[in-house]
């Protein structure tokens, strides 16, 4: 399971079976741009290439291969990757 904002990270999550890894990747939540239409546009932009950028490092890893603690460690490196508004927390 994967989260991209602060307030989504808090709530609580649907059960799953076993022990699912997970990942946190804070960015700004961009529908609380102020501003001109240009510039509300571009925060939207920003907030998409933060979101490609971090599926792109996440569909490079090689789930299959991974065992859960080298997972959990790749997810949270993506969670601070360029445009990270908070850190991950240190437990899943």
């Amino acid at each position: 399971m994967i989260t991209v904002g602060k307030d989504v990270a808090g709530e609580v999550c649907p059960i799953r079976p076993g022990s699912p890894a997970t990942g946190h990747c804070g960015i700004a939540d961009p529908a609380a741009a102020t501003g001109t239409e240009l510039e509300r546009e571009m925060v939207f932009a920003e907030a998409f290439r933060y979101l490609r950028l971090r599926l792109e490092l996440f569909c490079a890893l090689l789930v299959a291969s991974q065992d859960a603690t080298s997972l959990i460690r790749h997810l949270r490196e993506i969670g601070r990757a360029e445009g990270a508004t908070d850190r991950p927390r240190d437990s899943i």
